[in-house]
């Protein structure tokens, strides 16, 4: 298969395109041909993209389930799915990605697999700004001004009893109340 891949510690520059060998899956993985992938820019540089080398970049992917393992009930071929991967583990910027089943979940059928890539990490920095940093509870209220992964906080609070405010207008504010 293709790859991009890193062999030391830098920017883009240090990006190459070479043939590799299809990742092994094991038991509990999932083997996803990846349709798109986001790379956040400084992954190339974070200690934990190099516990091993060279690196494949690129954690955050949407794809369609090629094969699974043999103990995965929750995912099945032609499944269409997005995740995040473990950044101590290879990325996705390659034909394809093998990844735990427990780290995907099924595709938005709304959105493409260029918006899905985007929004693992986007999510995931939302959902801990929210409930791990901000300890939000039910019934307490939340202001959500701007975009960006804040647009992020805005459905992850939603899923948790809040609502959305919306202009005399009709359209969106980008805030949130919750309570």
């Amino acid at each position: 298969m293709t790859a991009v891949r890193a062999h030391r510690r830098g920017g883009p520059q240090e990006l190459v395109v070479e043939t590799v060998a299809l990742p092994p899956l094991g038991p509990d993985e999932v083997l996803v041909a990846v349709h798109a992938v986001a790379i956040t820019f400084t992954e190339l540089e974070w200690d934990e993209s190099w516990t091993h080398a060279p690196v494949i970049p690129g954690h955050e992917f949407s794809g369609v389930v090629e094969a699974t393992g043999a103990d995965v009930s929750t995912a099945e071929v032609g499944d269409p799915v997005f995740g995040l991967i473990r950044f101590d583990r290879q990325g996705a910027a390659a034909d394809y990605v093998a990844v735990p089943a427990r780290d995907i979940s099924r595709k938005p059928e709304s959105l493409s697999h260029t918006e899905t890539a985007a929004l693992p990490l986007a999510g995931l920095t939302a959902w801990q700004g929210l409930f791990d940093l901000a300890k939000v509870q039910p019934g307490e209220r939340v202001l959500v001004l701007g975009g960006g992964w804040w647009c992020r906080c805005v459905r992850c609070a939603a899923r948790q009893t809040c609502r959305g405010v919306r202009r005399r207008d009709g359209t969106r504010s980008g805030c949130l109340i919750c309570g």
